[in-house]
């Protein structure tokens, strides 16, 4: 018997405005309030990736500006609920720290409850 991951099933991207809607369903999925206007700043000065499910539902993201090409920050980690625990926050974090410049510095911005995923 063959067994499928749910993994298999989620495909990686990068967003763009006409995700606006998904991302703030995502972010109210964990109690968080970002709105339009916040995300349109966000793909505006940098990039949001993430996974989408086979549905086309968002289900992560993490976003990556670049403030210079010597520094950039990660923020807006988020993941679904039912989608926890099986290592989309460690992907979509890579996603963006592999986006930047070799040399480039990255600054983690975390809440207590993501600080765990940067401390490994």
């Amino acid at each position: 018997m063959e067994v499928i991951s749910i993994q298999d099933h989620l495909e990686i991207c990068r967003f763009d405005k006409s995700d606006i809607q998904g991302l703030i369903d995502l972010s109210e999925s964990v109690g968080w309030d970002y709105d339009r206007s916040e995300i349109v700043t966000v793909l505006e000065s940098g990039a949001i990736y993430g996974h989408k499910n086979v549905t086309g539902t968002i289900v992560s993201s993490a976003a990556i500006i670049t403030y210079n090409s010597y520094i950039a920050s990660i923020g807006m980690v988020i993941v679904n609920p039912s989608y926890r625990g099986i290592g989309l926050a460690k992907e979509v974090t890579k996603r963006c720290m592999d986006s930047t410049a070799q040399h480039t510095k990255v600054m983690l911005i975390s809440t207590d409850e993501g600080k765990p995923l940067y401390e490994r």
